[in-house]
């Protein structure tokens, strides 16, 4: 496959030059990415560990496809697609992106990649109030079984999530002095203009209503890997190449 983000757009990383496949920093947190699907147990990647010893790069060994899931559903693809209608938090309860800067097909993958390369201990959380249930068809941006943490509160919410209930507090009380926009406008089925005014940091672009109407709610969010756009170097016969022609007995096969 292409080398191509969420949107449709090629992936700013650069492809591995030619050579031997290198385990840079960026490769080795993409491992710890934890798989959208758990595959049917025969991708034990036995053959990869030998690749590695002296193998050519092929494609993009920085890039990869992200999706935000909870990683409490047992579920294969268990999205978490909401976002774009609350608020998406740290570990500490602080904002660090910009929820309603597109359509979630196009902000999705970096959501994803700002959780796990970003964000403390690489995870998040996304924060909702009682108004979700009044959008149309929202139940089809959850693919988790597990139901949303739920309270009254805040400072409730705050402790079922385990961040600080303060910071917490704050967070929702700045961005909802933020949104000064008429919330009649809001629309969750394009991108409505309904922005935070003043300084708030990160912005939000779209979708901006404040977050008052309990019970509040609230999903883990967590990076999970797709699909990756780098792998082993191979010849018309599917054999894996070494830097000295084929190397026998490995072959790989794959997008």
């Amino acid at each position: 496959g292409s080398a191509r983000d969420g949107a449709g757009r090629r992936s700013s990383r650069r492809p591995s030059p030619p050579g031997r496949v290198a385990q840079s920093s960026d490769a080795l947190r993409l491992a710890a990415l934890p798989a959208v699907l758990a595959g049917g147990g025969f991708a034990l990647a036995a053959g990869f560990a030998s690749a590695l010893a002296g193998a050519l790069a092929s494609g993009d060994w920085q890039g990869t496809h992200i999706e935000p899931v909870d990683p409490r559903s047992e579920r294969a693809a268990a999205l978490v697609l909401v976002y774009p209608y609350g608020l998406v938090v740290d570990r500490e309860g602080r904002r660090f992106f910009d929820e309603g800067g597109g359509l979630v097909h196009e902000t999705w993958e970096r959501l994803s990649r700002a959780i796990h390369f970003d964000a403390p201990g690489r995870s998040a959380w996304t924060v909702l109030d009682a108004r979700l249930p009044e959008i149309a068809g929202f139940e089809g941006g959850i693919k988790s079984e597990v139901a949303p943490l739920r309270s009254d509160t805040l400072a409730g919410l705050a402790e079922l999530m385990g961040v600080p209930a303060r910071a917490l507090e704050e967070t929702i009380s700045e961005y909802n002095a933020a949104c000064t926009g008429d919330p009649a406008r809001f629309d969750p089925g394009r991108c409505d203009g309904l922005a935070t005014s003043g300084r708030l940091a990160p912005r939000k672009s779209n979708w901006a209503r404040p977050l008052d109407k309990p019970p509040f709610l609230a999903f883990p969010l967590v990076g999970a890997i797709v699909y990756t756009f780098g792998g082993v170097a191979t010849d018309e016969e599917a054999r894996v190449l070494s830097a000295a022609g084929p190397i026998e007995g490995l072959y790989a096969a794959g997008e």
